[in-house]
C-alpha cells in the first residue's frame, strides 16, 4: 500500500509521464576516478515498470562488456525492448537501473528516470579484493556460480517470496556497492522492487566453481554476508564474511553435506478456490530473511521433503495462498519454524490450521496482572484489553477486556504456558493494552512452564530519576551471572543490540572509534554494557568474539524472552540499537526508548557526565 502511494504521488507530480521524447539507445562509459577507461568492465542494466510494478532484465545477455575505450553500447533484452525505449522515451512511467562492474572496484548501481541522457559515464572507486575459496563436501555441479538473477519479469507481489536467481550472491548491497539515485524519496520503491545482491558478473569474479574474487568498500560501513543456493546441491547456506577476513584478503568455507526436512501441510478446512498456493522455506540469517524454496501447493494436504537445505537454524516453512486476481479478496498464510537442521539427517515440521479467527488458544494457566503508576500507587479502574498473538496463523485473537481493580489487577484464566527452552518468536505471546481511545504501546508478556509466576506487574518504562532494578543478567561468553548492583559508583552505559539488527553493527563500529578517541578519558569512571536481545546466547557470543567487540564492553544477554525480558520491558525497548545511560547512584539519568537520541550522542552525554565536565 506504501508503496502504492509512492508511486501515485510521483505519477501526479508529473516527474515519470513526462512528453515522449528520445532516446532509445544508450552508451555507457566506465572509468576510474582519475578518468581512465576501464576496459574490463561489465555494464548491465534493469527495468522498473512503475504501471505494471515490475522489474525485468533489460540487456541480454543481463551483464555486457565494455570495448577498448570503456564504452558498453547496451543491448536490450529482445522480449522487453519496447517497454524499455518507452522508458527512456519518457512514455511509460518507470526508471532504468544500471549495474556497473570492474575488477577490483566497487560495483555501482545507478537509478535513471525521464529525462535520460543517450550517454552515461560511470566512474567507479577502487575497492579491495577478497578472495573466496569454497571447499564443498560434496562436488558442485560444473555450472555452479554461472546463474544470473533477472531471467524474466517480476511482478510486486512476487518480490518478497521469489527465490533470488544467482546460485551465489553476497548481501546487503547497502553496504556492498556504490548506489546513484536510489535514495531519493520518489523512488524508494526501487529498492523493494528491484532486491539487488552482488552476484557473480556484478561485484564478483568467477574463477572457478569453487572460487570466486569478491570486490568490497576499501572502509566498509556494515556486514558482508555470503549465500549459496542451489538447487539439488546445496540451498540457503549463509556465512558472514568478517572483517579480520577482508582485511587479510582472503575467505574460505567448509560447505557442510546437505540436511533433510519433512514438511507435512495440512491447511484442510480452508478455501483456496481460486487461489494460487505455494509452500516456501525462508532462511534467516544476518538480519537478512532469505526466500530460499518456493514449489507449487498442489492440495491443502501435502507432504515434501526437502533434502538438499543446508544444515543450522533458521529456517520458517510458510504455506500462502493468494487470489490469481491481485484485485481480488482473499488469501491465506500459515507458517511453522523449523527445529535446527543436522547434516544427513532428516527432520521435520507441520503447519496445521489453527483455532477459528478469534479464538484464542486454551491452558490451564491463571495469572493475575498489575498495572502501576510511575510513582507506584495502583492504576485503579483503568479499562484495558488482553489478546494473545498465534504465531502459526500471524493474528491476533482477544483473551478478555474489562476494569482493573482498586488494586490495578486483573486476573487472567485458561492461559498457555510455553516451553522453557522455546525461542521466544515461537512462543505464544500475551499483550496487555490500555483502552485509552488512541494507540498505546502495549505490555507484553510470556509463560513458560515450571516459570512460578502467578503475577505479572507491569508499571510505565523507567524514566530520569527512577531508580534502575537490580537486574540479573548472563555474561555472554559465559553465562556467568553479573547483576548491576555491581557497577555501583560508576556511570553506566546499556547499549541493547542484537546479532540480527544491521543499525546495532554499525553503532558498535561508531562505539569503537569513540572509545579509540575518548576511552582514556572515561577510564573508571564508566561502564558500557552491551545487552544482547537474541533468542539465545550463542549466536551473540559468537559475534563478540569473531568482530572483537569483548574489548568495547561487557556484553551480558537478558535471556531467552528477548524484548520481553524483564529489563526490555522495564525500559520499555520496543526496537534496537537503544541506549539507556544510569548514573553512580543507580538511577536513570537518560532513557533513549523514551526520547529517541543518536548512538553519538548518547556516547557524547556520557563522556560528558563520566568526565565531570558538567557544573
Amino acid at each position: 500500500m506504501r508503496a502504492a502511494m509512492v508511486i501515485w504521488g510521483v505519477l501526479a507530480s508529473g516527474l515519470l509521464w513526462a512528453q515522449p521524447s528520445e532516446p532509445t539507445e544508450l552508451r555507457v562509459r566506465v572509468v576510474n576516478r582519475e578518468q581512465q577507461p576501464l576496459t574490463n568492465a561489465r555494464v548491465g542494466a534493469l527495468a522498473v515498470d512503475f504501471r505494471r510494478l515490475q522489474v525485468m532484465p533489460a540487456t541480454e545477455p543481463l551483464m555486457q562488456p565494455v570495448d577498448a575505450q570503456g564504452v558498453a553500447r547496451l543491448q536490450w533484452h529482445p522480449a522487453h525492448q519496447a517497454t524499455v525505449q518507452e522508458i527512456l522515451a519518457g512514455e511509460r512511467g518507470g526508471a532504468v537501473v544500471l549495474l556497473v562492474s570492474a575488477p577490483d572496484h566497487v560495483p555501482l548501481c545507478r537509478a535513471l528516470t525521464y529525462p535520460i541522457a543517450a550517454e552515461q559515464t560511470v566512474a567507479l572507486r577502487a575497492g579491495q579484493t577478497v578472495q573466496v575459496r569454497l571447499k564443498p563436501a560434496l562436488s558442485p555441479p560444473d555450472d555452479f556460480g554461472t546463474r544470473l538473477p533477472f531471467q524474466k519479469p517480476l511482478a510486486w507481489e512476487e518480490v518478497f517470496y521469489t527465490p533470488f536467481g544467482s546460485d551465489l550472491f553476497v548481501a546487503p548491497l547497502e553496504s556492498l556497492a556504490d548506489r546513484e539515485g536510489l535514495d531519493i524519496p520518489s523512488l524508494q520503491v526501487l529498492n523493494a522492487l528491484t532486491r539487488l545482491y552482488l552476484f557473480p558478473g556484478f561485484g564478483i569474479e568467477r574463477v572457478s566453481a569453487t572460487e570466486y574474487r569478491l570486490t568490497l568498500p576499501p572502509q566498509m560501513d556494515g556486514t558482508a554476508w555470503l549465500w549459496v543456493n542451489r538447487p539439488d546441491w546445496l540451498v540457503g547456506y549463509a556465512t558472514e564474511i568478517r572483517p579480520d577476513e577482508v582485511a587479510a584478503g582472503a575467505v574460505e568455507r567448509m560447505l557442510p553435506a546437505p540436511a533433510m526436512l519433512d514438511v507435512r501441510v495440512d491447511l484442510q478446512g480452508a478455501n483456496l478456490q481460486g487461489q494460487n498456493g505455494n509452500l516456501m522455506l525462508y532462511r534467516q540469517a544476518g538480519g537478512m530473511y532469505v526466500a530460499c524454496v518456493r514449489v507449487p501447493l498442489e492440495s491443502p494436504k501435502q507432504e515434501m521433503v526437502f533434502r538438499d537445505l543446508a544444515p543450522g537454524e533458521g529456517w520458517t516453512a510458510i504455506a500462502m495462498a493468494m487470489p490469481r486476481e491481485y484485485s481480488e479478496r482473499g488469501g491465506l498464510r500459515r507458517s511453522a519454524f523449523a527445529p535446527a537442521l543436522v547434516s544427513g539427517e532428516l527432520r521435520a515440521v507441520a503447519i496445521r490450521p489453527t483455532a477459528p479467527a478469534g479464538t484464542a488458544p486454551k491452558g490451564n494457566r491463571m495469572v493475575t496482572v498489575r498495572l502501576l503508576q510511575a510513582d507506584g500507587t495502583p492504576l485503579s479502574n483503568a479499562r484495558v484489553q488482553v489478546f494473545v498473538y498465534d504465531m502459526q496463523s500471524e493474528t491476533y485473537a482477544p483473551v478478555a477486556q474489562g476494569q482493573l481493580d482498586a488494586n490495578g489487577a486483573i486476573t487472567l484464566r485458561d492461559l498457555v504456558e510455553n516451553p522453557p527452552d522455546k525461542p521466544a518468536r515461537e512462543c505464544i505471546q500475551y499483550y496487555l493494552q490500555r483502552d485509552t481511545g488512541s494507540y498505546s504501546e502495549p505490555f507484553r508478556f510470556i509463560l513458560r512452564q515450571g516459570d512460578g509466576v502467578r503475577e505479572v506487574v507491569f508499571r510505565p518504562p523507567l524514566s530520569a530519576g527512577d531508580r534502575a532494578p537490580d537486574f540479573e543478567l548472563q555474561e555472554t561468553a559465559t553465562g556467568k551471572p553479573r547483576r548491576l548492583s555491581e557497577f555501583r559508583g560508576k556511570w553506566v552505559l546499556l547499549d541493547f543490540w542484537a546479532t540480527w539488527c544491521g543499525p546495532c553493527h554499525k553503532a558498535m563500529d561508531k562505539l569503537r572509534a569513540f572509545l579509540t578517541k575518548h576511552g582514556a578519558t572515561l577510564g573508571e569512571r564508566a561502564q558500557i554494557i552491551a545487552i544482547s536481545l537474541d533468542e539465545s546466547r550463542a549466536p551473540a557470543q559468537q559475534m563478540v568474539q569473531a568482530r572483537g567487540w569483548d574489548a568495547l564492553a561487557l556484553h551480558l544477554w537478558a535471556g531467552a524472552d528477548a524484548f520481553g525480558s524483564p529489563i526490555a520491558q522495564a525500559f520499555g525497548v520496543n526496537s534496537i540499537p537503544s541506549y539507556v545511560l544510569i548514573d553512580p547512584d543507580g538511577k536513570v539519568a537518560h532513557n533513549e526508548a523514551l526520547a529517541s537520541t543518536a548512538p553519538e550522542e548518547m556516547f557524547d552525554l556520557l563522556l560528558l557526565l563520566a568526565s565531570g565536565q558538567t557544573q
